[in-house]
């Protein structure tokens, strides 16, 4: 038997409300160059999620079991995302950052710092030149 569709007023939207609190905490990403997907997850990708549409080129990732909202999607990234960014685009490009998030990298938000950390086996140099872009 087929699972009906997610009605939007059963989503958990707290954890993605809470995602730029005050507390120190962790997200994941990954990019998926093959489908172009770009993935951000609030809490650690362990468990199966689903996709709920929110527009054409993004979407939430919900867990089933409890209709919690933990990540985010962009979809056709780079064309759809990147292409819009020119100061990311290139940096995107010029440090290869698909291949750095090919698998899931954690990424510290300290909202005392104004900086993002990222922790993982990145690339020589990445992590600092990411931490640079994304503290602005």
């Amino acid at each position: 038997m087929e699972r009906p569709m997610i009605d939007h007023n059963e989503l958990d939207l707290r954890l993605l409300d809470n995602s730029f609190s005050s507390k120190p905490h962790n997200y994941y990403v990954m990019y998926d160059e093959v489908s172009d997907e770009f993935m951000v997850k609030l809490i650690k990708p362990e468990n199966s999620t689903s996709v709920y549409h929110i527009g054409e080129n993004n979407a939430f990732l919900v867990d089933l079991e409890n209709y919690q909202v933990v990540g985010i999607i962009l979809f056709d990234f780079e064309h759809e995302h990147l292409s819009k960014l020119t100061s990311l685009s290139r940096l995107w490009k010029k440090e290869r950052l698909s291949e750095c998030f090919k698998e899931y990298r954690t990424i510290r938000y300290e909202p005392e710092r104004r900086e993002k950390i990222i922790t993982g086996n990145l690339m020589p140099n990445t992590d600092l030149i990411i931490q640079k872009t994304l503290a602005n």
